[in-house]
C-alpha cells in the first residue's frame, strides 16, 4: 500500500512465507537426537588390555572375555547396543518412524514479513529516507543430503587378516562412526534489515546520498560436536591407558572415542539454528550526472560484519559459542571505495584551428575515457600454532586436554608490523605466545586481531570513434580495454601458522629473515588476489 501527502510518501505491506522442510523422497536420511538415546542401548567397545597369552597389549571383549589382536581396540563389540539393520543406531531418528518428521525437522508454519519504507521531502532538494523489513530464507538442501552418510544406511566395516577371496563371507568390524544430526525444531533463517539515509542535490549537478544500513541475522545454521569429551578429559584417571604408567598429562590417554559421553559414536556434529550475525555500515555515494562531457560517481562504505559463523558447515565452540566464536566474519571488509567515470574528451579541432582538418579530426577528436576503480581493505586473519617435534594430537591432549580441539595462540602485542614494506615481515612474531595448559580456546578471538593487506583494481577503457561523413550515429568505434591496468599485485595470502620451540620461540620465520620456515615462513605475504594485466582490443560498427 502507498499513501502520500505533499512531502511524505509511505510504503508498507507484508509478505507471508511458508517454507516447508526438505526431505529425501526415499527416506534414506537419518539424524542423531540425544532425546532418543538410552543408556541401556549403549554399545560396548573392545578395550585395550594386556593379553595374558602373549604379554602384549591387545583388544579385550568385555562381553565374552576373549582377547583379539590390537587392531580391534576401540571397535564396536558385535551385537551390543541398539541396532537397526545391523548398524549401531542408539539415538538415531529416521523419517516417519515413530512419528518423526519426514524431513527430520518440524514445519514452522506461516511466517510474517512486514516491510516499511518512508520518504520525507522536508526541504528543497533534500529527502530523508528510511526503511525496515523482515526477510526469511530456506537453507541449502546440502544440510539434509549430508545426513545420507549416517547409519543405518551407510556403514564402513573394516576386514582384518583376510584376502579378496574371503570378502563375500565376512562382515568386518565396525568402529565408532562420525554421525551428523539436525535440530528437530527446524527454525527458519531470518534477516532483520533497516536503513536511514538522506539525499541532497548539490551544486554542479551532484547528488549526495549518506545512509546508515544495518541488519541482524538469526537462526542461521551452524554445527557443534554433541559428543565433545570435555576440556581436560584426557587427564582424568578413568581415561588413562591401562597398559601404561599413567602420567595424567595427555600422553598416556586412551583413544578419544573411549572418552566420549555417547559411547559407540565418534563426533556427533549437530546442525543447529543458533547462528547469529550483524552488519552495520555507513554508506556515502556522490554521483555527478553527465555534464560538460563528464559523468562521475564515487561510493564509499565503512562497515563491520560480526557473527558466530559465516557458513552452514562452520563448527562452533563446544561450550561457549558467544565468546568462542563471535568475531569478525571471514568476509568482513572495513573499507570499500569505488570510483566510476566516463569522460568525453573535448574535440581538439574545435579548440585549435590548426587541427580543424581531416587529419586533425581523425586523430584528435572523438575520444572517450572510461574506468572503474576500487579500493578495499583486507580480510580478517586467523592464527594457529604448533610445537616443534609434537604432533597436533599430542599438543591438543597436552594443552586443552581433549583430542581434536587445538589451543589458540595468545597475543602479547600488536601483530601487524608498523613497517610493512617487506613481504617477509608483515606479521610481528614477538606478538604471540603459546597457550598455557588448561586452555579452552579463549586465549584470543577466532579471527580479526589482524587483517590481510588491502587491494586495489583499475579497469580502464579507451574508445576512439571514426564517424562517416560527419554523422556521429554512423561510425566505427575502436576499443582498448585494460583490466588491472597498472598491473598492480594485490597481495592477500599471509602465512599465519606459527611453530614454537619448547621455550616459546618462533622457529618458522622465513628464510630471508634467518628462520627455518623456508621461502614462505610465518608472517610472509605469499599470494595475490588479482591476475596480471589483461588487455583486449575490439571494433564495433554503428550504422
Amino acid at each position: 500500500m502507498e499513501g502520500a501527502n505533499h512531502s511524505v510518501t509511505i510504503n508498507y505491506g507484508i509478505r507471508f512465507y511458508i517454507i516447508q522442510p526438505q526431505y529425501d523422497q526415499r527416506m534414506q536420511i537419518s539424524s542423531f537426537n540425544g532425546d532418543l538415546w538410552t543408556t541401556s542401548g549403549t554399545a560396548s567397545l573392545y578395550q585395550k588390555a594386556i593379553d595374558p597369552s602373549t604379554g602384549k597389549a591387545g583388544a579385550y571383549n568385555p562381553v565374552t572375555g576373549k582377547y583379539f589382536p590390537a587392531a580391534y581396540i576401540g571397535a564396536l563389540v558385535e551385537g551390543t547396543g541398539t541396532r537397526v539393520a545391523g548398524a549401531y543406531a542408539n539415538g538415531i531418528a529416521q523419517p516417519e518412524v515413530n512419528g518423526y518428521p519426514r524431513g527430520l525437522i518440524k514445519s514452522r508454519g506461516v511466517h510474517y514479513a512486514p516491510r516499511l519504507g518512508i520518504a520525507w521531502n522536508f526541504a528543497p532538494k533534500t529527502v530523508l529516507r528510511a526503511g525496515a523489513g523482515i526477510f526469511y530464507d530456506r537453507f541449502q538442501a546440502n544440510m539434509i543430503m549430508d545426513l545420507l552418510v549416517n547409519p543405518p544406511l551407510t556403514l564402513t566395516p573394516t576386514i582384518y587378516y583376510g584376502n579378496l577371496g574371503q570378502l563375500k563371507g565376512q562382515q568386518g568390524v565396525l568402529f565408532p562412526q562420525d554421525v551428523l544430526g539436525i535440530d528437530k525444531e527446524g527454525e527458519i533463517p531470518t534477516v532483520y534489515q533497516w536503513n536511514l539515509g538522506i539525499q541532497r542535490e548539490l551544486p554542479w549537478q551532484v547528488l549526495l546520498d549518506v545512509a546508515y544500513v544495518g541488519s541482524v541475522t538469526r537462526h542461521q545454521l551452524e554445527r557443534y560436536d554433541r559428543n565433545f569429551p570435555g576440556w581436560g578429559s584426557a587427564w582424568l584417571a578413568k581415561n588413562q591407558d591401562p597398559t601404561l604408567t599413567p602420567k595424567y598429562d595427555g600422553t598416556t590417554t586412551l583413544p578419544v572415542n573411549f572418552t566420549r559421553g555417547y559411547q559407540g559414536y565418534g563426533s556427533l556434529l549437530l546442525y543447529q539454528f543458533s547462528g547469529i550475525a550483524n552488519y552495520n555500515s555507513l554508506q556515502v555515494t556522490a554521483n555527478r550526472r553527465l555534464a560538460a562531457g563528464l559523468e562521475l560517481g564515487v561510493a564509499y562504505t565503512w562497515s563491520k560484519t560480526l557473527g558466530t559463523s559465516g557458513g552452514d558447515r562452520d563448527t562452533v565452540h563446544p561450550t561457549n559459542i558467544r565468546f568462542g566464536n563471535y568475531a569478525p566474519l571471514a568476509f568482513d571488509r572495513r573499507h570499500t571505495m569505488s570510483i566510476n567515470y566516463i569522460y568525453n574528451i573535448p574535440k581538439v579541432s574545435a579548440r585549435v584551428s590548426a587541427m580543424n582538418n581531416a587529419v586533425g579530426r581523425a586523430v584528435f577528436d572523438n575520444w572517450v575515457l572510461a574506468g572503474f576503480t576500487t579500493f578495499q581493505s583486507g580480510a580478517p586473519l586467523s592464527f594457529s600454532y604448533g610445537i616443534s617435534g609434537m604432533s597436533a594430537a599430542v599438543l591438543q591432549r597436552t594443552i586443552t586436554g581433549v583430542e581434536g580441539y587445538s589451543p589458540r595462540v595468545a597475543f602479547t602485542g600488536q601483530p601487524v608490523m608498523a613497517d610493512k614494506d617487506s613481504i617477509f615481515s608483515y606479521i610481528n612474531p614477538a606478538a604471540f605466545a603459546p597457550a598455557a595448559k588448561g586452555s579452552q580456546q579463549m586465549e584470543s578471538a577466532l579471527r580479526g586481531q589482524a587483517y590481510s593487506p588491502g587491494s586495489q583494481n583499475w579497469d580502464l577503457s579507451i574508445y576512439k570513434s571514426f564517424p562517416f561523413s560527419g554523422d556521429s550515429k554512423r561510425r566505427i568505434e575502436i576499443r582498448t580495454e585494460l583490466f588491472n591496468a597498472p598491473n598492480h599485485p594485490n597481495m592477500n595470502s599471509v602465512n599465519t601458522a606459527l611453530t614454537f620451540d619448547s621455550t616459546g620461540k618462533v622457529t618458522n620465520l622465513p628464510q630471508a629473515l634467518g628462520g627455518g620456515g623456508g621461502r614462505f615462513g610465518f608472517g610472509t605475504v605469499s599470494g595475490t588476489s588479482a591476475g596480471a594485466r589483461v588487455i583486449q582490443f575490439g571494433a564495433k560498427l554503428y550504422f
